[in-house]
């Protein structure tokens, strides 16, 4: 299956600064017929939106760009781009900025920050970079869950070289994880409504088991994922 593409990121009914900006990052981050791919560029943009206008949905995809390696690099003589970072430190600043962004109650950020707390985050250090999410076009504009990328990552690491311990990024922790699942619900996030529901549906992590509950946050999360 093809990846989804990132979702732009404006909505152009109430045009202000911070939205201007982003607008702009989501054309440089994209490209359009008008304007080339410029990761750097969006890197800028969504950085001025997101510091200088508070704004936390720029924040969010600041976070996005550098969790799938989104960055400029140069060129190593192979026809790739070669980065000078890593794929942890990249791992670093996403997390940075979903935190920010989830504190801005930005409903993707605080859903994304409930899963890695959820299912906690480990990466080695010298971790090789994504290839697969830089070097093509469609995958460049993928969105997925972080928390199912990078332990899978961390584990194959730790076949190839047994007993090489990962730095711990976000340590599980299922109350923070609730919390954000619980704001992401609130804020109308439907993968979090259905998260919460399955917690109902089981009596998981403290909810009592209620079909009824579950059923509602189901339905409601339906709605929502096809408004």
């Amino acid at each position: 299956m093809d990846p989804a593409p990132l979702p732009s990121s404006a909505d152009s009914s109430t045009i202000t600064p911070a939205l201007q900006l982003r607008a702009q990052a989501d054309a440089c981050r994209t490209g359009t017929t008008t304007q080339p791919k410029d990761f750097q560029k969006a890197i800028d943009l969504y950085t001025q939106s997101g510091f200088q206008h508070d704004d936390g949905t720029s924040l969010y995809f600041l976070g996005l760009m550098y969790q799938y390696n989104m960055v400029p690099g140069e060129e190593n003589g192979k026809g790739k781009l070669a980065l000078k970072t890593t794929n942890a430190e990249l791992m670093k600043k996403a997390v940075e900025m979903f935190v920010l962004a989830a504190e801005k109650n930005v409903s993707l950020a605080c859903y994304q920050m409930g899963c890695l707390y959820r299912d906690g985050l480990e990466m080695f250090e010298d971790e090789p970079l994504n290839e697969k999410y830089r070097d093509t076009n469609e995958a460049r504009n993928v969105i997925a869950a972080t928390s199912s990328v990078a332990p899978r990552l961390a584990a194959e690491h730790a076949e190839m070289e047994p007993g090489a311990k990962p730095m711990v990024l976000v340590a599980k922790d299922m109350k923070k994880a609730v919390k954000m699942f619980e704001i992401a619900k609130d804020l109308g996030d439907f993968e979090a409504q259905y998260e919460i529901g399955y917690y109902y549906e089981l009596g998981l992590h403290g909810y009592w088991k209620s079909h009824k509950k579950a059923m509602e946050l189901y339905e409601k999360a339906m709605k929502e994922d096809h408004a």
